[in-house]
C-alpha cells in the first residue's frame, strides 16, 4: 500500500509538471514591455540601448539612433550615460522611450547587449545582439527597418 502511495504521488507529480510549459519568447517579451515597463502602446520595433558588452559597439549605435529617435519604434534604454552621450533621449517626446536598468531583456535571456528586436504580428521575427565584428552591417540592417514604415 505504501509503494503505490508513492507510485501515485510520482506520477501526478510527472504529469502534473509536465502539463505546465515554459513561457515562450514572444510571451516574455510582451510581459516585460506591458508589465514590467508599463508600455501601453504597440510596437512592431524594438531597440535595445545598454551599456553591456562593447563599448565602442554601443557608443556609435546610440551616435546612429540620435537621428532615428523620431522612428516609431520603442526605444529600451538600460545606458545611464555614464560611458557616452545619450543626452539627445532628453529632447525628445518620452511617448516612445522607456528605461530599464534592471536589464529585464538580459535577465529573461532575449537580449544581453544593445541591440534590436523586429516583431511582426507581436511575434519575434528578428533579434540583433550587436557584435564589433558586424557591428556596420547590422545597423545598415536596422537603419533599413526603421525607415520601413
Amino acid at each position: 500500500m505504501h509503494f503505490s502511495k508513492f507510485k501515485f504521488i510520482f506520477l501526478t507529480s510527472i504529469i502534473t509538471s509536465c502539463s505546465f510549459s515554459e513561457k515562450s519568447k514572444d510571451q516574455i517579451l510582451q510581459t516585460i514591455i506591458k508589465d514590467s515597463l508599463k508600455v501601453k502602446k504597440e510596437f512592431n520595433k524594438i531597440i535595445v540601448l545598454t551599456e553591456n558588452e562593447c563599448s565602442s559597439c554601443n557608443s556609435s549605435y546610440s551616435k546612429f539612433l540620435e537621428n532615428q529617435i523620431k522612428s516609431n519604434a520603442l526605444f529600451i534604454v538600460g545606458a545611464t550615460g555614464a560611458e557616452f552621450d545619450i543626452t539627445y533621449l532628453d529632447a525628445v517626446n518620452k511617448n516612445n522611450i522607456v528605461y530599464d536598468y534592471s536589464n529585464l531583456l538580459e535577465k529573461n535571456g532575449l537580449l544581453q547587449n544593445s541591440g534590436f528586436i523586429l516583431l511582426k504580428e507581436n511575434k519575434i521575427d528578428t533579434i540583433i545582439s550587436l557584435e564589433a565584428g558586424n557591428l556596420d552591417k547590422q545597423i545598415n540592417y536596422i537603419r533599413h527597418e526603421l525607415d520601413d514604415k
